[in-house]
């Protein structure tokens, strides 16, 4: 079994592609990091970086001058041509000045607007990339093997057909963590050079749901994030690698997975508008990050992580087992 999953690393992994699609997710993330430097606003009072013994001091005295600032923006009539460059400015202020007074209340020195933790904490908006990259690895590793003939190759070795899918499935599973871990990892290595590091191990961030703000500590944060993400990768490469296996076309396998990563998220506020029922139906449950309330918020108040990763499992369980059942009764002679 070992071998077999190595095997399908090798074939599916260490491939120019991958070098690709992992300079893609570099690329990107240093666009965005240029694009907020060129458009975003900054000063230096959103960039100060406090002394540890009269943080406090330094701190109140920001407060008061975000707020010079914010009476005197909202005090100026100015041409519309400013409109943006005045709503960035404000923006950027009140959220400086929001988080200024979070920290002074939980004593806890406050970082640069521009820290280490800030830039980790959006490696989220990068996942969307590499989960598509590993819907395109997965959706065509059996169905690949169909459409090239490739497949009564694997049959006629001295393994059973349930020892040759879970191999590729496990397979599919690692390649989604590795591409989880080469986005953290990049993510990690361009922050390191562009941000400055915290104070403290403490980070403090705004839940979406509540917009209220909370305290973490961050390295438990960070890796419960990462496991998430994870968890998400894995799912949506079981589900593309389960429809490879159904419907042996890799273009409607990877078709029907980036359709459902693409839409599952407006059906889920769809039908969470409509009923409590929501929480019945699989993609309300699969980003766990709406649990940390980070990025999202629960579809349904009633919804628990414990309830969400159980049915996860349940899901994962039921559609390994009918891709298992079909694969092993599918006739190849043809």
């Amino acid at each position: 079994m070992i071998k077999l999953v190595h095997n399908e690393m090798i074939k599916y992994f260490y491939r120019f592609g991958t070098i690709v699609m992992s300079a893609i997710i570099l690329g990107l993330i240093l666009l965005n990091l240029f694009l907020t430097n060129s458009f975003g606003y900054s000063d230096d009072l959103l960039e100060h970086s406090y002394d540890a013994k009269t943080w406090k001091t330094e701190v109140k005295k920001d407060i008061t001058d975000i707020q010079k600032k914010l009476a005197d923006i909202q005090g100026k009539h100015k041409e519309k041509a400013d409109d943006v460059k005045k709503f960035q400015k404000q923006q950027a202020y009140q959220n400086r000045l929001e988080m200024l007074n979070q920290y002074l209340k939980k004593d806890i020195q406050p970082p640069s607007n521009k820290h280490f933790f800030g830039a980790m904490s959006e490696v989220g908006g990068f996942i969307g990339l590499s989960l598509i990259m590993v819907v395109v690895i997965t959706s065509a590793m059996m169905s690949r093997e169909f459409q090239q003939g490739t497949i009564k190759l694997l049959l006629i070795r001295p393994k059973s057909r349930t020892a040759i899918f879970i191999s590729k499935w496990i397979a599919a599973v690692c390649i989604a963590f590795l591409f989880t871990l080469i986005t953290y990892v990049l993510k990690a290595a361009v922050a390191l050079f562009t941000t400055k590091m915290d104070p403290t191990n403490q980070f403090v961030y705004q839940m979406m749901g509540e917009h209220k703000v909370k305290a973490v500590s961050f390295w438990p944060f960070l890796g419960q994030l990462f496991i998430n993400d994870f968890i998400l990768m894995a799912i949506f490469a079981t589900i593309a690698f389960v429809l490879s296996v159904i419907l042996r076309n890799t273009a409607l396998s990877l078709g029907i997975t980036l359709g459902l990563q693409f839409f599952s998220q407006l059906i889920v506020s769809f039908i969470s508008a409509k009923t409590n029922l929501v929480k019945y139906i699989w993609p309300a449950n699969w980003n766990l990050n709406q649990y940390v309330e980070l990025a999202s918020v629960k579809p349904d108040d009633d919804m628990t992580l414990m309830y969400s990763s159980i049915y996860n499992v349940i899901a994962i369980i039921i559609i390994i087992v009918i891709g298992l059942v079909i694969f092993n009764k599918r006739d190849v002679a043809n």
